[in-house]
């Protein structure tokens, strides 16, 4: 919790962002390679949105990405009200027996 409440109140910064970028969109194109990748990337976007973006679209709109936009992101998606919480692992041991 401590985590998210950081990730909510401070902007990346720039260094980090700009590697975040180049890891995404060095994945992105390592995946969209294969051809059958690439087309289930056009279907998916296809059918979740409606529309269909290119590579050079994507890549564009991510260099656009700013600090301040991962801290809008993080304060609607880390809201407190929107946390679950899942643990695995043996009920015994949690429970003291």
């Amino acid at each position: 919790m401590q985590e998210l409440k950081k990730i909510k109140r401070n902007p990346v910064n720039s260094g980090e962002l700009r590697r975040c970028k180049e890891f995404y969109t060095g994945q992105l194109k390592l995946a969209l390679e294969d051809t059958l990748d690439h087309m289930l990337w056009i279907g998916e976007t296809t059918i979740t949105l409606d529309k269909t973006y290119s590579l050079n679209e994507v890549l564009r709109e991510v260099g656009r990405v700013k600090p301040q936009d991962i801290l809008e992101a993080a304060r609607i998606v880390f809201s407190n009200n929107r946390l679950n919480l899942a643990l695995i692992g043996p009920l015994e041991a949690a429970a003291g027996r």
